[in-house]
């Protein structure tokens, strides 16, 4: 049981870190969360965080990949119907940016 609350401790302080302002949303999907919990594991055991850094900025690569296909996708319907406001126009600038 400890061990279960390590882990779950590990996670959530993983999960705090990456949610501070500036830092980029990730999405661990179920195919890399295997992967997810070893890199935590390894990383809490041998505090070397090259597998989490790297793990993390892949998922980050993936994140926005997704992020990017959404918003150009909702974009295109917005265009598509002539829906054009603020929160529009404030996307079409995110997305130039990206």
């Amino acid at each position: 049981m400890q061990i279960i609350e390590v882990a779950f401790q590990l996670f959530w302080s993983a999960a705090f870190e990456l949610m501070k302002p500036s830092y980029s949303l990730i999405i661990i999907t179920v195919g890399t969360r295997l992967a997810w919990y070893d890199t935590l594991g390894k990383t809490y055991t041998t505090v070397d965080y090259q597998h989490f850094i790297e793990l993390v900025a892949t998922e980050i690569e993936t994140s926005l990949a997704l992020f990017k296909y959404s918003i150009k996708t909702a974009f295109s319907y917005v265009t598509e119907n002539h829906i054009i406001n603020k929160e529009v126009l404030l996307l079409i600038d995110i997305i130039s940016k990206l």
